[in-house]
């Protein structure tokens, strides 16, 4: 997992922009009143998000938010909701509550899981007696637009309220992984596990401990992965740091050592994590 920006451009579809994101809120804050006055009994939730795919995928460059792997080489991935639609419905159609998955983090891992160090965030107060006028005119304070900051919740607000919660699962557009995960490479078992960066620190155990199990983050296939890049990572860094190799091998080895570091790169986030250790340090399978 690596740190994720929102791109707020052209690419978010329109449908959840302005007027249009004030208009399935409209729904949903209906929907809550009916439930709450015995006419609906759950939320129901057309699948409208798809169109987010591409620019997801371009905020985290083609990779799964949460393990960085590729998502657009065999699949096509998930619009996931990092906060589940089951319990903060009014967050169903937001935009800054959606980021690219992989199935395996999403559908067989996450699912609708979500644990917190604090009480959750509340949602509108929706009563029975709420009239259509009414719930038009505090939609529009319901969520942030993700274009036009003015036109909704202030992302700092978002941000905020995120914080507030302290979710155990990391956002990876709000939280910098790197301040909570460290990575171990296990050669016996050829695997790269994430372990927390501070063992004494207990949020960064507790965090560590609901990636594994929420987000299946040291699932045994996804180690192996982890531990081939790091195997061609290390390869690289020794060989374009070795002067007694030809120049232009080195080079050749600076070059493959800079693409895997890129953060286009599947597990780059992890890579760099290394990178950042002197290189005698290192553990050499």
């Amino acid at each position: 997992m690596r740190k994720l920006s929102r791109i707020r451009d052209g690419g978010i579809p329109t449908a959840f922009i302005g007027e249009h994101r004030k208009s399935q809120l409209l729904k949903l804050v209906k929907a809550e009143r009916d439930i709450k006055n015995g006419l609906l009994n759950k939320h129901k939730f057309p699948s409208t998000w798809s169109p987010c795919k591409t620019q997801l995928h371009k905020e985290s460059d083609s990779k799964c938010a949460y393990c960085e792997s590729p998502t657009t080489v065999v699949s096509y991935g998930d619009v996931e909701h990092y906060r589940p639609k089951s319990k903060y419905w009014w967050l169903a159609y937001c935009y800054d509550n959606y980021l690219a998955s992989c199935t395996l983090c999403n559908q067989k891992y996450k699912k609708a899981k979500f644990k917190t160090l604090h009480p959750k965030i509340q949602g509108p107060q929706i009563k029975k007696n709420n009239t259509d006028t009414h719930l038009k005119n505090i939609v529009a304070t319901i969520t942030p637009d993700p274009i036009q900051e003015t036109d909704g919740v202030s992302w700092n607000e978002y941000i905020q309220q995120h914080n507030d919660e302290r979710p155990l699962l990391l956002n990876p557009y709000i939280d910098d992984p790197k301040n909570f995960f460290a990575w171990e490479v296990k050669p016996e078992d050829e695997s790269v596990v994430l372990v927390p960066l501070d063992n004494q620190n207990d949020l960064h155990v507790r965090i560590v401990k609901a990636s594994e199990e929420d987000y299946g983050i040291n699932r045994p296939e996804l180690c192996l992965h982890r531990f081939e890049a790091y195997l061609v990572y290390c390869a690289a860094r020794l060989m374009s740091e070795d002067a007694q190799l030809p120049e232009n091998y080195r080079n050749m080895q600076r070059r493959i050592r800079e693409r895997l570091l890129r953060k286009e790169g599947a597990y780059s986030g992890i890579l760099t994590f290394f990178e950042q250790q002197p290189i005698d340090q290192l553990v050499i399978p």
